[in-house]
């Protein structure tokens, strides 16, 4: 049975719209965690949308299935937040920091367990 990796983007939710400096240096990798981190980072970089008023109190949930290469091979919207443009820069956010090169030199027990990933983005919770 192949168990789903789940990666949060809680840009706003976790980090508040700080600005993050943290850069990607390395796309190499040994373990499934180090990858997990990476992939994770990348997305965040490519979804600073997210800390814009207009994506207070929206989510959307996406499934991401890739290939050896880390390569997207679909693309699927799993929870909608009902508004097209967030979801459309939750999927922008994703093919952005695609191929996921990452996923090439894991094992392929662990490629297995990563090769589809599910996505959250979590906009603003809006302060009443």
């Amino acid at each position: 049975m192949r168990k789903n990796l789940v990666l949060l983007v809680l840009l706003a939710a976790i980090f508040g719209c700080k600005s993050t400096t943290e850069r990607v240096v390395s796309l190499e990798c040994s373990t499934l965690n180090e990858c997990v981190t990476k992939i994770s980072t990348r997305v965040q970089q490519n979804a600073k949308w997210i800390c814009d008023n207009k994506s207070n109190d929206k989510k959307v949930k996406i499934a991401t299935s890739l290939n050896r290469n880390g390569e997207i091979k679909e693309l699927t919207i799993l929870l909608s937040s009902e508004d097209e443009e967030f979801n459309n820069g939750a999927l922008k956010a994703i093919r952005d920091s695609a191929p996921f090169i990452e996923l090439s030199a894991l094992s392929e027990a662990d490629f297995l367990e990563a090769s589809e990933i599910n996505f959250s983005f979590i906009g603003n919770t809006s302060s009443e």
